[in-house]
C-alpha cells in the first residue's frame, strides 16, 4: 500500500468512525431518558441506558473535565505525531491509528459541546460498564495496534533467524 493510500484509509476510518459515534449518541440520547428508560437487547448482557459520564474510562477521574479536554487534546496531537512521523503502510497500523483517533476525537467533542460530559449508551452488564461507539473504536483500534506490533516483532524474529542461519552457513 502506498503512503498517499495509508493516508487517505486512516482518514475515511476517522470521519466515518465519528459520524457513526456521534449520531449513535446523539439518537441514543434523544430515545433513552436518563436512568429512565432502558432497552434490553440480550437480557442479563447487553442493554441500552443512557448515562452522562464526567470521567474517562470506567468513570476514573470524574469531575476533571478540564484535566481530561487537555489530556484527549495532548493525546489527539502525539498520535498524530507519531503517526505523521513514523508513517507505516501495515493495514493494522492503520486501522489502529485510525479508530484511536476516531474514538479519542469523539470523546472529546462531546467533552467540549455537553459541559464535559461524554454520552454513553451501551451497558455491558458482565463487566458492569456503560460506553459508546467511541469506547469501542478506541478498544478496537488498541487491538489491530497490537496486532501489528505482534506481527511486526514476529517479522523480526523470523528476520533474526534467517540472518543468524546465514552466519552460520558462511
Amino acid at each position: 500500500m502506498s503512503k498517499k493510500k495509508s493516508y487517505i484509509i486512516v482518514s475515511i476510518i476517522i470521519v466515518a468512525g465519528l459520524i457513526i459515534d456521534l449520531v449513535t449518541k446523539a439518537v441514543f440520547a434523544n430515545v433513552l431518558e436518563y436512568g429512565d428508560k432502558d432497552i434490553k437487547l440480550i437480557p442479563n448482557l447487553l442493554t441500552l441506558t443512557f448515562v452522562e459520564n464526567d470521567g474517562a474510562a470506567y468513570g476514573m477521574m470524574g469531575g476533571r473535565t478540564w484535566l481530561l479536554i487537555v489530556l484527549s487534546i495532548a493525546f489527539i496531537i502525539g498520535f498524530i505525531c507519531y503517526y505523521i512521523f513514523n508513517h507505516n503502510t501495515n493495514i493494522w497500523f492503520n486501522i489502529g491509528i485510525g479508530l484511536i483517533l476516531s474514538g479519542a476525537i469523539g470523546n472529546l467533542i462531546d467533552r467540549l459541546f455537553f459541559g464535559g460530559i461524554v454520552r454513553d449508551f451501551i451497558s455491558i452488564e458482565i463487566f458492569d460498564f456503560v460506553c459508546n461507539i467511541a469506547d469501542i473504536w478506541i478498544t478496537f483500534g488498541v487491538v489491530a495496534f497490537g496486532i501489528y506490533i505482534i506481527t511486526e516483532a514476529i517479522k523480526e524474529a523470523k528476520n533474526k533467524g534467517r540472518k543468524a542461519d546465514e552466519q552460520d552457513n558462511q
